[in-house]
């Protein structure tokens, strides 16, 4: 994926960032693509449905603003896959 992914800080969300939030259940690890807004915690994004990562990150590519990286919310429990991208961690 061509798309610059950066872990989600509160600090790195400006208006009509791009977010993935991650989680896993029951073994199965699946995305929802979200906007947060101005004014706003967040907006969900076509399709709220759960879907797979790369689908996400597909989406999320799609839907950015030029140069915009991608936040990317890790919830408890859910893991990175380096399949995915690479992505960076400005707080390390």
């Amino acid at each position: 994926m061509s798309a610059e992914l950066m872990k989600y800080r509160e600090d790195l969300a400006t208006p009509d960032s791009v977010i993935i939030r991650i989680v896993t259940e029951d073994g199965l690890t699946r995305a929802f693509v979200r906007f947060k807004s101005e004014g706003e915690d967040s907006t969900p994004h076509y399709p709220t449905e759960e879907i797979p990562v790369p689908e996400a990150i597909r989406l999320a590519s799609n839907r950015r603003e030029a140069g915009q990286p991608i936040l990317v919310q890790l919830e408890e429990g859910a893991e990175w896959d380096d399949d995915w991208g690479d992505l960076r961690d400005d707080a390390e």
